[in-house]
Formats: C-alpha cells, sequence, structure tokens
C-alpha cells in the first residue's frame, strides 16, 4: 500500500511506535518469532510491556495460521521480515521525521547485525534498502552506521555470494542498495567513516568499480 500511496506514510507513521514494533518482528533474536512451529504448542510468555504484548498476540495468530496447513499456506518467519522490511523502507523513503525515529532506537545496528547474519537474499535486498533510507536525510544515522561496524559489513556484502550479479536480478539490488548507502554514510563524514574505510580495506570498493552495474560503479568511485 505504501508503495502506490506515499500519502498513507504519515497516517501509518502515528501509530505508537510503529517503527518499534516492525524493528521487532525484523530481528533475528525476536522471541516471538523463535518458534512458529505449529507443532511446538508453545505459546509466547506474558509480560507488562504492550509491545511485548501484542507481539505475543500477532505470534499466536500466526501460529493458529499455521495450525491449519491443510486449507492455509504456512507463514514462515523469513516472509514477516522481507514484508515488515519493506514497510520500514517504504516509511523511511524520503521522510526525515520517520528517519529519525528509527535512529532513536537503534534500527541501524539492528539492519546492520541482519546485513551480518541473514542467508536469505530477499531479506538482505531489503534490509539494505532500509539502511538505504535510513541514511538519506539523517546524519546521526550516516555516523552510527560507522560506529556499530557497518561499512565493513556492506563492503564485503557487495562482494559476497548474495551480492553477486544474477540471482534473478536480487543480487544486483542487493548491490546497488549496499553501494548508495555507502555513499550517504560518507559523503559528509569523510574522517571517522572514511577512517573506518581504510582500517577495512579498499579492496571491496576498488572490485566493486567492475561490477555490471554502471550505478554501484559511480558509488564505488565516490567512495573511493
Amino acid at each position: 500500500v505504501l508503495s502506490v500511496e506515499p500519502e498513507s506514510c504519515d497516517r501509518i507513521s502515528q501509530v505508537p511506535d510503529i517503527i518499534r514494533r516492525l524493528l521487532r518482528f525484523c530481528s533475528t533474536d525476536d522471541p516471538a518469532l523463535a518458534d512458529m512451529s505449529p507443532t511446538s504448542g508453545r505459546e509466547p510468555e506474558s509480560n507488562s510491556d504492550p509491545i511485548e504484548e501484542s507481539s505475543a498476540s500477532s505470534t499466536k495468530a500466526l501460529t493458529s495460521l499455521n495450525n491449519h496447513a491443510g486449507t492455509t499456506p504456512r507463514i514462515e518467519r523469513e516472509d514477516i521480515q522481507r514484508h515488515c522490511l519493506a514497510t520500514l523502507a517504504n516509511l523511511l523513503f524520503e521522510h526525515a521525521e520517520n528517519q529519525a525515529k528509527f535512529a532513536k532506537v537503534d534500527g541501524i545496528r539492528a539492519m546492520v547485525e541482519l546485513c551480518r547474519t541473514s542467508r536469505d537474499v530477499d531479506v538482505l535486498e531489503r534490509c539494505t534498502g532500509v539502511l538505504c533510507n535510513a541514511t538519506s536525510l539523517h546524519k546521526p544515522s550516516c555516523v552510527r552506521i560507522g560506529e556499530v561496524g557497518g561499512l565493513g559489513v556492506l563492503v564485503d556484502l557487495c562482494n559476497s555470494e548474495f551480492g553477486r550479479e544474477g540471482l534473478e536480478g536480487v543480487g544486483s539490488r542487493i548491490q546497488t542498495n549496499a553501494a548508495e548507502t555507502l555513499v550517504n554514510a560518507t559523503k559528509e563524514h569523510t574522517d571517522e567513516n572514511a577512517a573506518a574505510i581504510g582500517r577495512h580495506g579498499v579492496t571491496g570498493l576498488v572490485q566493486l568499480c567492475l561490477s555490471q552495474s554502471a550505478a554501484v560503479q559511480q558509488s564505488a568511485a565516490s567512495i573511493l
């Protein structure tokens, strides 16, 4: 909905803690997503945190859907991550206020960790898209991505098996998103982040100059 109706962003942004709620469902260590097996019989523990309670209720509903596997397709945790990441990317696109909210709940650290640990190419595509949008207007997020080691993670991701051209175009989009994020993070913060790039090594960026994507080539040259 947000991708075709950008005006809906402002309305959805008014939902209390919506950024944190979505971010929580993107997390790889979210206890509410830890076990969605219909045979597990485990239900999320109750607590007094309204965010936790909302998450627990959502997971219980999803488990109920999964229990009807004969009539309803099984809902995988990666599906939830993909949809939440896509929603976050849309909410952050050219929206300074939402980018500030995202930074306030340390969304940059969460996304960097997801880029570091996920092995799902669709999750990685959307995660790098979130980082790209989160750093487009918000300077503190550009600094933060360097502080949490995100620059090296993104360079390595661009040159990994997940960032290669092919993969039905997903690899190229991962490269493009990650490279644009690196441009955002280095263009106005040359001292701290350039030093971080230097410590990590520039070989990966040189390799990106050979990318089949002209946009990635341009980004890599700009960073160098």
